[in-house]
């Protein structure tokens, strides 16, 4: 369940009623809302009536206002400025403050008796006008999440010295049984816990610990209705910033959802293996603030950061700045972070990033990107930021209909070579008039000492809620006259919904070329709830 998980989100599961949704009006447009709360299936929005949202209509609603609906929703109570609101259909993620654009339409048969009272309608309006300064009636806790068991089978053969050489076979084999899980109290506490109990099987060697417990999130976070203060305790990655990654510590944040600042004490995990390590000790502070208008919105977070190693490794000190930006159809993503360094002294850019994309119109989307890495060693005395990598690149993806193609190019440059690289690749999906549809993807990459080149064409297959795949990746690449590699690799999977939130998995992969050749097989039953 990226890991980077949104204040507030609320997943509903099961059906909420027989509520039928109409067509909207093709006169009425799209009415901006703020998800004002959501307690259970129920939604409050910062619109109604005075927006043309009635009791008893049912409406659409889309993340823009001309996006894609993400469903249906019917109005339960409506006020001149709020309404209540529920699922009319399938239910999908709503999210505490969230923009949505609803088109309204008008159901005067299904509206509650008494709606159009002037004095029902103001006991109404005085109820949702007292709805925030006291607790919703949001029920118990929420659990949901998923669990699966997984066994995947690998076997190998590699060739050494032509065709009378050695040949090494080795077998693999790993069952694993992975639980992800959040437990809400609406507006209250959440808690999460994502983990994995796997072993190892390898028929040759002496296996190290073979059998592993991992923790990547187990975290437990209050939040204080009295003040605005939320808090965060265990093993959690902090969404409010981009740059400290994961913590078993404890953060602290004062402010709402469009503005706040906090702090994070504790350690960084043993990266190895996700175990607790005391030989990391990190500190940040941070802000940020968004913005959410009708065609624009803006959000930005600012931290600063260091770590203390108590194994003798270089101290780290470093800041960061992201900040994405949306007017109309055009977006801006960008990224820095700068170090200390402390061996030369001074400041240093290690890390900055800026993506654009616009959209011609819908069907035409345009790209383009630039970046730089220098990643910062602790462990070098001598040269703690490494030399420079740089990226330059732009794309387009055109839409026709139901079919997409997408194009990008990229010219690579690392300053301890100064070696230049140029990397090309296309993707391209059709449709077919059935259940069928074509895939196909290709690469090509080159530099003063290498050349690469990938062909995948493939078939997707949805039949029912079954969906297949099926697919070819050709692979040759050259470093010099005497390293020459070629792989031919057939790959299929299966995924089959089984009713009562079970899911089955079934991959399988063929690998041939260039003194190797190797057979994968995965296998997973995945229970959701």
């Amino acid at each position: 369940m990226r890991r980077q998980p949104l204040l507030g989100i609320v997943m509903i599961i099961g059906a909420v009623g027989p509520a039928q949704a109409q067509e909207p009006d093709a006169q009425a447009p799209p009415v901006r809302a703020v998800v004002d709360q959501v307690a259970g299936a129920t939604l409050y929005l910062t619109v109604g009536r005075d927006g043309g949202i009635l009791t008893g209509d049912t409406v659409w609603v889309a993340r823009d206002s001309v996006g894609e609906r993400l469903g249906v929703l019917v109005v339960l109570r409506s006020t001149a400025t709020r309404s209540v609101l529920t699922f009319a259909e399938e239910p999908f993620a709503i999210t505490r403050g969230q923009v949505l654009f609803v088109t309204p339409r008008g159901t005067a048969s299904a509206r509650e008796p008494g709606a159009d009272d002037p004095a029902a309608g103001a006991r109404v309006e005085e109820r949702l006008r007292a709805a925030p300064a006291r607790r919703p009636d949001v029920g118990g806790p929420v659990t949901r999440g998923s669990l699966s068991l997984d066994v995947a089978v690998r076997q190998s053969s590699t060739r050494f010295g032509g065709g009378d050489g050695q040949v090494i076979d080795r077998t693999f084999a790993t069952p694993s049984l992975r639980l992800n899980t959040t437990v809400t109290q609406p507006l209250d506490w959440t808690l999460r816990l994502r983990t994995q109990v796997s072993h190892r099987y390898a028929s040759t060697g002496t296996q190290i610990n073979p059998t592993s417990v991992r923790v990547y999130e187990a975290s437990f976070e209050k939040t204080l209705r009295s003040v605005p203060l939320r808090f965060q305790l265990g093993r959690f990655y902090n969404r409010y910033e981009s740059y400290s990654g994961y913590w078993d510590g404890l953060l602290i944040r004062a402010g709402g959802r469009k503005a706040g600042f906090g702090v994070l004490l504790g350690l960084e995990p043993e990266r190895s293996n996700q175990t607790v390590s005391a030989d990391l000790p990190k500190a940040t502070a941070f802000a940020n603030f968004r913005s959410d208008g009708r065609r624009t919105r803006y959000a930005a977070d600012v931290s600063v950061h260091r770590v203390d190693p108590r194994n003798g490794l270089l101290t780290h000190t470093y800041a960061g700045l992201s900040q994405r930006l949306r007017v109309g159809r055009v977006r801006v993503d960008q990224e820095l972070q700068i170090d200390e360094d402390p061996v030369a002294g001074g400041w240093e850019a290690t890390r900055f990033q800026l993506n654009v994309r616009g959209d011609v119109d819908r069907r035409v989307e345009l790209r383009a990107g630039v970046s730089r890495q220098r990643p910062y060693r602790l462990f070098d005395p001598v040269s703690a930021i490494s030399h420079p990598r740089d990226q330059l690149n732009g794309g387009l993806r055109v839409r026709a209909g139901r079919a997409i193609v997408s194009g990008d190019v990229a010219v690579n440059r690392d300053r301890d070579r100064e070696d230049l690289g140029y990397s090309y690749s296309t993707y391209l999906f059709v449709p077919g008039s059935g259940s069928l549809g074509v895939t196909a993807a290709a690469s090509y990459r080159t530099g003063s000492e290498y050349e690469a080149v990938t062909l995948s064409p493939g078939l997707t297959g949805t039949f029912g809620r079954m969906r297949a795949n099926l697919s070819y990746r050709f692979y040759r690449s050259e470093y010099g006259p005497d390293r020459l590699f070629t792989t031919h690799t057939v790959q299929a999977g299966l995924d089959v919904p089984a009713g009562l939130g079970f899911r089955y998995r079934l991959r399988g992969s063929g690998q041939w070329g260039s003194g190797l050749t190797s057979g994968r097989l995965h296998a997973g039953l995945t229970k959701s709830f």
